[in-house]
């Protein structure tokens, strides 16, 4: 089970994207979904103050917050956000001056209902901004007890040993899946330094008519009688300890299905199979 310091996270994590995005996605079940992944062992929950529909304020982190009102588990879950990127209109501006940070914070301690926010993220680097700045004002905010850590999202490994010049940085939140790579180096390297790294679209990039039949996906999922969804998720955990795939779910059914995925155990043929495939135009999980 992967740790962000003290703090138990599990598997997986669930990405609140899709409860903003996807417009068929209600408030209700939204709620649904989450308390159905704490039910089964997700103890992060990961959103943004940018992820809010058009003139709605801070919508997914009000439905975080409502969604753990009351439960009982509510105290064993990590809630992570970002700032220094929000929505304004149909335009998601970027700032990381440490008065916008602060700002940004303290909206999302209001929205969230909480005087402490587990884990906040710097969205992205502010090119206007030198980064150690932005990284000093989540540190002046940690000292003030109103982050407990630190997170960085969408850097490189050269942006993230510069900001640990300055801070102790727990997670990277960069992209990375079956049919996105790029970003392994990445991984392995956080995985070297102790650091969780939150893989968000674990999944994308699916076309709407799904996989060739000779994908590899294909092909281990029909062997092991599971969807290709689970095999995709698998084959990315195993990639290097402290990988954490943040699902985006918006439906019960589609989170319980990534969450069985931490039961597939894929054989070392089936793992070289999974890596030696290279995405084609149009491929994708």
């Amino acid at each position: 089970m992967v740790k962000i310091a003290a703090t138990e996270i599990g598997d997986f994590g669930l990405g609140t994207a899709q409860f903003v995005f996807r417009p068929e996605s209600t408030r209700e079940a939204a709620i649904e979904v989450v308390h159905a992944a704490v039910a089964n062992g997700v103890r992060l929950i990961d959103t943004a103050r940018a992820y809010t529909r058009r003139g709605v304020e801070a919508y997914g982190e009000t439905v975080v917050r409502d969604a753990l009102a009351g439960l009982p588990l509510a105290s064993q879950v990590l809630v992570a956000t970002k700032g220094g990127h929000w929505r304004e209109g149909d335009g998601f501006p970027i700032d990381a001056r440490p008065t916008t940070l602060r700002q940004h914070c303290e909206a999302s301690l209001r929205a969230l209902g909480t005087d402490q926010i587990g884990l906040y993220q710097l969205h992205w680097i502010d090119d206007k901004v030198p980064l150690l700045e932005s990284v000093g004002a989540l540190v002046d905010l940690q000292r003030e007890g109103k982050i407990a850590h630190i997170g960085l999202s969408n850097v490189s490994i050269a942006d993230l040993e510069i900001a640990r010049s300055g801070a102790t940085i727990v997670s990277v939140q960069n992209r990375l899946g079956y049919d996105h790579r790029l970003d392994l180096p990445m991984a392995r390297f956080c995985s070297d330094h102790g650091i969780a790294y939150l893989a968000y679209m674990p999944l994308g990039g699916r076309r709407t008519s799904g996989p060739l039949p000779d994908d590899p996906l294909v092909i281990v999922a029909r062997s092991h009688g599971t969807s290709i969804e689970q095999v995709a998720l698998s084959w990315l955990r195993g990639l290097a300890p402290g990988i954490v795939p943040l699902v985006g779910s918006s439906k019960v059914g589609t989170i319980l299905d990534s969450v069985g995925s931490a039961h597939l155990h894929l054989l070392p043929e089936e793992r070289a199979l999974l890596d030696d495939w290279q995405p084609r135009p149009g491929d994708g999980p």
